[in-house]
This record gives C-alpha cells, structure tokens and sequence, in this order.
C-alpha cells in the first residue's frame, strides 16, 4: 500500500504548521518544558516524509517492499529518521511540562482543533502523552535497528504501522471528546 494519503496529508500539515510557525525554535523550551507541536513540525513530519520517500519509491507490485529497491543509502535514510522519530519520543516521554506550542505559534485555522483545547487535554492526562512518546520512542528504535540489519518484512510492518501510532495519539490529544 503507497503512502501516498498520509504524505499529502503530512506535507499539507506541514506546510500548516510552517506557515504558523515562528521559526527557528526547537522543541525544547528550556526549563524542562517541552513544545510539541515543534517537535511534530521539526522532527516528526520531516523524518516521515524522508523514510516515506525511500519506501514508497521501493513499493513492488503486490504493495511489499521490495529489499532491491533500497540502496545502502535508502536504508541509511531509513534508519538516520527512525533516530530522528525517537529522539522526539524520549524528548517528549521526559519532559517535565507538555506544552502544545509556544505563545507565538497557538494560531490555528478555523476548522482546526484550537491548540488551546490540546493543551486542555495534555492537561488532563500528561502521564498518558509521556506513555505514548515512549512508545513512539521505541518504535523509532525498532525501526533504526530494522534499517541497521536490513530487514525489509520488519522495515516495512513498522512504517506501515506509523499512521495507527500517530492517530492513536491524535485521537486521544487532538480529537478527544469529552
């Protein structure tokens, strides 16, 4: 199955974000606090895109990936982003303080979720944002180690899995109803 909802999907989220975005910020807004829609937009976005690009370009007929169609540099890529996907989420399980984005970067359109309904939601459970990060963190782990070893049926479970993690989140952050 390509990938090619998720990335448009992605990109369009991204371009979002960036437009919004004041630039140049990390994730980490000292203090123990960490910003996490910096984090989406600065590491997560970029490195799903990045593994995205060698995965989909190495898509056999039958929707498997294809171990022929991934040079060294396309595993390296591979796992350079897995690194990049759990280092937000050991950045993001330690954070003493979850905040959504900084004060600069709240502005959202109309038919999005505002960001100050997120935070409500970290809020109200930071311990289970923190629980999620650490998974992700794992899953990035998993992944770099897949790369590493070329192992393209683990490779390939792992990034075809990604959306159900990330909208496990979402769902529980973004979307929540209460």
């Amino acid at each position: 199955m390509r990938h090619t909802m998720p990335i448009a999907a992605a990109a369009a989220a991204l371009v979002a974000a960036v437009a919004t975005h004041s630039g140049g910020a990390s994730a980490q807004a000292g203090s123990g606090t960490y910003l996490l829609r910096e984090g989406m937009v600065e590491q997560v976005n970029p490195a799903m895109l990045a593994i995205w690009d060698v995965t989909n370009n190495a898509m056999a007929d039958d929707g498997s990936l294809d171990p022929a169609r991934i040079d060294d540099a396309g595993w390296a890529a591979i796992a350079d982003q897995a690194n990049r996907l759990a280092a937000f989420g050991h950045d993001l399980a330690a954070a003493e303080t979850v905040q959504v984005a900084a004060a600069d970067n709240m502005a959202t359109e109309e038919y999005e979720i505002p960001m100050s309904r997120v935070q409500v939601l970290i809020d109200r459970d930071p311990d289970g944002i923190r629980a999620l990060a650490a998974a992700f963190a794992q899953r990035g782990e998993d992944l770099h180690a897949a790369a590493e070893a070329r192992d393209v049926a683990t490779a390939s479970e792992l990034v075809n899995g990604m959306d159900a993690v990330c909208e496990s989140c979402h769902m529980q952050y973004w979307y929540a109803e209460d």
